[in-house]
């Protein structure tokens, strides 16, 4: 029994048409079930407003604490991150501030010869030299 090319592609498509009935149609169904929704514009729009409303949360905390310089170093995504992150930052800083602060080092104790030349009393200068009180 021989076919004819056209016989052929006759079969050929009611074949594909039979797959695509049976089993490509179901497997598309079931993955579209599970594709996530295309936001819509309103909600896309929703979605931008609550980041903006995040954003200034984080930039009014910043400016009340008195951080403004670090606003854009320091990234949070909420109310708990805000309040560690600044938390530490003021830590942070306040160690700074302490070893920052005047700290003599050079500071020594008057002996009595400082203090005899202060005075311009070369006989305690020479007293104290000798160790003579």
């Amino acid at each position: 029994m021989e076919y004819t090319d056209e016989q052929i592609q006759a079969k050929i498509d009611e074949a594909k048409a039979q797959w695509n009935t049976e089993y490509l149609l179901p497997l598309q169904t079931e993955i579209n079930k599970h594709k996530p929704k295309e936001a819509t514009e309103h909600e896309q729009e929703i979605e931008r407003l609550k980041a903006e409303l995040s954003r200034q949360k984080v930039v009014s905390r910043f400016k009340e604490m008195g951080f403004d310089d670090f606003i854009e170093l320091v990234h949070a995504d909420n109310e708990e991150d805000i309040t560690v992150k600044l938390e530490t930052l003021q830590s942070v800083l306040d160690k700074r501030k302490l070893s920052n602060s005047f700290q003599p080092n050079s500071h020594r104790q008057t002996d009595t010869y400082s203090q005899a030349k202060a005075q311009g009393d070369t006989t305690g200068m020479i007293k104290s030299l000798f160790g003579i009180n």
